[in-house]
């Protein structure tokens, strides 16, 4: 996933970074940290807007496997974050209120 993200933000010379979890773990740990399961990019506007249109124009822009939720998007995402979802996969979650 992180590879088809690096192609395409390459490809449009759009600016990101890491963060969060992904940034103490590249320090931390030089690499992953073991139970950290995501990833963490940051851009900064202008790089996130032109990547959403980007998405927008061409939902297959990270190939057939992976695609986005964002906040307004069709499916009424609702979090303030944008994820990058691989759609071969499932996950389960379970609320504790």
């Amino acid at each position: 996933m992180a590879k088809a993200f690096k192609k395409v933000c390459d490809k449009h010379k759009l600016k990101y970074f890491l963060y969060g979890g992904s940034l103490l773990g590249a320090v931390r740990h030089l690499g992953f940290i073991p139970w950290d399961d995501d990833m963490d990019f940051g851009m900064l506007r202008e790089d996130y807007d032109k990547l959403i249109e980007l998405y927008k124009q061409n939902p297959k822009i990270f190939g057939e496997q992976f695609n986005m939720r964002f906040f307004g998007d069709e499916i009424n995402y609702y979090l303030p974050i944008t994820r990058m979802v691989d759609i071969t996969t499932t996950i389960h979650l379970k609320a504790i209120c």
